[in-house]
């Protein structure tokens, strides 16, 4: 629980103090950076985790709310008695209510160059040859600036006809890259996930604050070896504690995850999920969650969401191999949620990512598809095809328009839409800038290199 400003002071729920918890602390405001200890509650023995500390004469407080803004790693010192003055703090980046917007960064990294230190060392320890990373960008410690969350996949050398088998298969493990504010990376050594998750074949991270703490938690698809049986993992999340550190939690059963979205889809002010496989988990607020299902086919590999009616209930995407299972546009009504079929390209209708924007103007949300091509095409996996869904004002396609098309350029999994030329729209660009792919908005729906 946040600390929180009330009658001119600031009230801290639970600070911890040597082997206690004391409750309920009170500082008065004064002034300037001057504040005051005027009362406090219960006095426990407790070894509990809580979000504020008092050590070596500094007062710590993770995360404080006031007037709608959220402040993060307040800092006071101690000055004489029970006297107080504020020595630092941080404005932590702005948590959505959906995973969608949570992807939006001015951080776009080329991770083979981040992961450069340490990938020999996790290929000699794991036997992975892979070097294409899944992540999120969050700003996980709370300091105002993004870090990144990464894993590769498990690929033994020489392929399936050399070490790639279900029995020399390692799991790897997860890298948490600290942004020090001006674009240096450190790789975390257990400061903030003590027990790193491991992974067999991740394919999209993504992050939301599911327990309310003020921290994004990090959730994680992976669809583990992508070979028949198909068995899957569990779902798996990174949960928070209110001291900042984060521990590993399974919040569904072994499936074939693929794709993730997070959403308030139930209306009551906390972030659910959504994942491919149709499984609507709905939160209590406390990141527990209740299974329900939605009707989707097999053949459904990604999920995105965002308010795409700017209703106020967030709706979200469902995509993969269009040929055999058409993509669709989930509405949330009162009632739940009520599908509408999109438009895809046949040979480009293996669907791998959506974004939303407003390309003709006309003040609805478009829907923009990034895919490569499709299972009944020669070039199945083969080329980038970018076309976009064109809205009515009922969530109706009104049109199909093509951005790009090149069977030769290598698919990535993740686009974003990011102002490059600072020009007042938004460009498209692959996650990754490894892949180093860049389209340019020129307007009227018009794009080039």
């Amino acid at each position: 629980m946040s600390a929180y400003f009330k009658n001119n002071s600031i009230v801290i729920p639970f600070v911890k103090y040597g082997d206690s918890i004391v409750a309920d602390v009170i500082l008065r405001y004064y002034g300037g950076v001057d504040f005051e200890i005027v009362g406090y509650g219960d006095i426990t023995v407790d070894d509990s985790i809580v979000g504020s500390k008092l050590v070596d004469n500094k007062l710590i407080v993770n995360v404080f709310d006031y007037s709608g803004a959220t402040y993060s790693n307040l800092e006071f010192k101690i000055t004489s008695g029970l006297n107080l003055v504020i020595n630092d703090f941080d404005i932590p980046l702005p948590t959505f209510n959906n995973s969608y917007e949570n992807r939006s960064s001015d951080v776009r990294i080329d991770t083979r160059v981040l992961r450069a230190p340490i990938s020999a060392k996790i290929k000699e320890e794991y036997g992975t040859i892979s070097t294409s990373a899944i992540t999120t960008i969050l700003d996980i410690d709370l300091d105002g600036d993004d870090d990144i969350f990464l894993s590769v996949h498990w690929y033994g050398e020489g392929g399936p006809s050399g070490k790639h088998s279900l029995e020399n298969m390692q799991p790897v493990p997860g890298e948490l890259y600290i942004n020090d504010g001006k674009g240096y990376f450190t790789l975390d050594k257990g400061a903030i996930i003590p027990d790193m998750p491991r992974f067999v074949h991740p394919r999209d991270f993504i992050n939301a604050d599911l327990n309310g703490d003020g921290y994004s938690d990090i959730i994680m698809a992976d669809h583990g070896w992508d070979y028949a049986p198909y068995a899957g993992e569990p779902l798996k999340a990174l949960i928070s504690n209110s001291d900042g550190i984060y521990s590993v939690e399974t919040i569904a059963e072994r499936r074939f995850y693929h794709g993730i979205t997070a959403l308030d889809a139930d209306g009551d002010g906390d972030i659910d999920i959504v994942t491919n496989r149709g499984n609507l988990l709905l939160n209590d607020g406390n990141a527990n969650f209740v299974e329900e299902q939605i009707s989707f086919g097999s053949q459904v590999f990604g999920v995105v969401s965002t308010d795409v009616n700017k209703d106020g209930r967030v709706d979200f995407i469902s995509m993969g191999h269009s040929t055999q299972e058409t993509p669709k546009l989930w509405i949330n009504t009162d009632t739940g949620f009520e599908s509408k079929e999109l438009l895809f390209k046949e040979d480009y209708g293996t669907i791998l990512d959506a974004s939303f924007t407003d390309l003709d103007s006309d003040g609805i949300l478009d829907i923009i598809f990034l895919a490569t091509g499709s299972s009944n095409t020669d070039l199945w996996y083969q080329g980038v095809g970018i076309y976009a869904n064109l809205l009515n004002g009922d969530s109706t396609v009104k049109e199909l328009v093509e951005i790009f098309d090149n069977q030769y350029t290598r698919w990535f999994d993740y686009m974003n839409l990011v102002d490059i030329d600072l020009d007042g729209d938004l460009d498209i660009v692959s996650e990754d800038a490894r892949h180093d792919f860049t389209l340019i908005n020129y307007g009227d729906i018009s794009f080039g290199f």
